[in-house]
């Protein structure tokens, strides 16, 4: 009985039984899918009962399109994309809570899932991956410089994770960097004196086809806060249309990297000593 295995993890849809009742409509939409996984309820397991739904979501990835189906208020709706038309991947891991974010046209999908689901989901953005951009590689790899040096351990294996599956070069690292405001007055030095704020570590890589960014969930903390969780952009180098930096207004030596896709903007937080020159030049 379903019941009793049912836990925090996703399960992948393999036959018409495995199919949740709740969404049993669209079961030929599932079964004709390449693949297809269920994302369960985010509820701790001993306030589940015997009939409740146990499933939020189902992701079924054909070859042309996904399809996003999410149980909400007791009602299933559709939201079928193209992959032509996503524009960017997102995935965010943060301790026991995640999620994955379509960005296609003017509309963002979010889906949450259990990061204990971890090589499930890195399957599905896989999948997605390889058919949200064109394969023709844009960059010549063999003519890029990479960095050597990446100073956590965590960027070090997500790196190694992807030099597993496919070329992928290091292109920039922004180390960890202590901040100070801008027009301090008394209050904010002695908070910077007390608790520095800490730009925290990101890193830019590419494939030849997209430019992929690391950084944390929380890209300035304080000193003494902690932060397990970490973002994984993906967007394909020719949706690009341009690269750019804005002074930050709070922070001194900080600043706004701003990438444009279309009618999305993603900002990111770096320090003025980044090379966002070599960046732009390589993906614009």
């Amino acid at each position: 009985m379903e019941y009793d295995r049912f836990g925090p993890w996703i399960i992948e849809i393999k036959e018409a039984s495995e199919i949740p009742p709740q969404f049993d409509r669209e079961k030929e939409r599932i079964l004709e899918a390449a693949k297809a996984y269920k994302i369960p309820v985010n509820i701790e397991r001993r306030k589940l009962k015997p009939g409740m739904p146990m499933y939020d979501f189902v992701i079924a990835l054909h070859e042309e399109y996904l399809d996003v189906m999410e149980r909400h208020e007791g009602v299933v709706t559709l939201a079928s994309i193209n992959y032509s038309d996503v524009q960017i991947l997102e995935k965010v891991n943060d301790l026991l809570n995640g999620h994955i974010f379509i960005y296609a046209g003017q509309r963002e999908y979010s889906v949450p899932y259990n990061p204990v689901s971890d090589d499930l989901i890195d399957e599905m953005m896989d999948f997605m991956r390889e058919r949200f951009v064109d394969k023709e590689r844009i960059l010549d790899l063999d003519k890029i410089k990479g960095i050597d040096t990446i100073e956590t351990a965590l960027y070090r294996n997500l790196l190694n994770d992807f030099k597993k599956k496919e070329q992928v070069i290091p292109l920039q690292y922004q180390p960890f960097m202590e901040l100070k405001h801008l027009n301090s007055n008394t209050w904010t030095k002695l908070l910077d004196l007390i608790e520095k704020p800490v730009l925290q570590d990101s890193l830019f890589l590419t494939n030849g086809y997209e430019l992929m960014v690391f950084t944390r969930v929380k890209e300035v903390k304080k000193s003494s806060e902690t932060d397990y969780g970490y973002r994984q952009l993906f967007i394909p180098l020719g949706l690009i249309a341009d690269v750019s930096i804005v002074n930050d207004e709070v922070m001194d030596e900080l600043v706004q990297l701003e990438i444009v896709v279309g009618s999305i903007k993603k900002e990111i937080l770096v320090s003025k000593e980044l090379n966002v020159d070599y960046i732009k030049e390589l993906v614009v």
